[in-house]
């Protein structure tokens, strides 16, 4: 764990609010759903993981197509599964929003 804290920036970043993501992922996933905790906590998830899939753009380290690596195909998804989870969420949509 030391040897990714002490890398490059935004590595340490990246890590650090990518464990948090999971773990406030996994409890949000015991608690009961649509309450005003929930919603609450469903932002800020979706803060932590929007910082985490934008940042892992700007991680090189294993390049295959120029400066992007397959590992940035999962970033774009994850961006574009955090709009459509989001606006399902806002529509009432709960079905769509819970896949």
């Amino acid at each position: 764990m030391e040897i990714l804290l002490q890398s490059v920036a935004p590595i340490p970043s990246h890590a650090r609010v990518a464990l948090l993501a999971v773990i406030l992922g996994g409890f949000q996933l015991t608690r009961a759903k649509g309450t005003p905790q929930h919603h609450l906590l469903g932002w800020f998830w979706v803060a932590l993981m929007a910082y985490v899939a934008t940042s892992s753009f700007f991680i090189g380290e294993i390049k295959f197509w120029g400066t992007l690596s397959p590992i940035h195909l999962l970033s774009g998804w994850a961006l574009f599964s955090l709009v459509m989870a989001t606006y399902h969420a806002w529509r009432g949509n709960i079905r769509q929003h819970e896949i």
